[in-house]
């Protein structure tokens, strides 16, 4: 009989226990404000732009690729450069440049704010315009996508790196 107690007492504190026990989050997740203030300093910088994509657009003669490398074209090296740069002020400026062998054709900017809203929405005003973008940024890329501009509804994907 001592022993059957035993058992039951041993079965019961078993059960206890494993109910009883907090659950250990498998995620380690990392509080918001922390991934938040990590991506601001990975953001912070120069970017050289790789491509922008406009798709998805309501007249789909405005869907188009933009990148940013050099060609030859006639025997002429055409090249378009373009940076996005983020000062730790939240101020953004763009910059694109097109070249002809080496000489400067034409070239824009312009300038504007950003902040960092949560781990994958930044919010971006320049040109006239403020759009709550998703991103997906490393070390040593940066990939923003905007969805649906209200002038021709299209789906502006910037890429850079550094």
């Amino acid at each position: 009989m001592k022993n059957k107690t035993l058992i039951v007492l041993s079965c019961i504190s078993t059960l206890l226990s494993i109910v009883s026990c907090k659950k250990d989050d498998p995620n380690n997740s990392v509080p918001s404000t922390d991934i938040i203030a990590e991506n601001t300093l990975k953001l912070i910088g120069l970017w050289d732009l790789s491509s922008v994509i406009n798709e998805n657009c309501i007249d789909s003669e405005d869907n188009d690729i933009l990148t940013f490398e050099c060609e030859i074209e006639d025997g002429i090296e055409v090249c378009l450069d373009g940076t996005i740069t983020f000062s730790d002020n939240n101020t953004l400026s763009l910059e694109y440049t097109l070249t002809q062998d080496g000489a400067i054709i034409e070239s824009e900017s312009d300038n504007g704010t950003w902040e960092i809203l949560s781990e994958d929405n930044i919010l971006l005003v320049y040109g006239g315009d403020s759009s709550n973008t998703s991103y997906i940024l490393t070390d040593t890329t940066l990939n923003m996508v905007s969805a649906n501009d209200d002038e021709f509804g299209c789906t502006e994907s910037i890429n850079a790196i550094r």
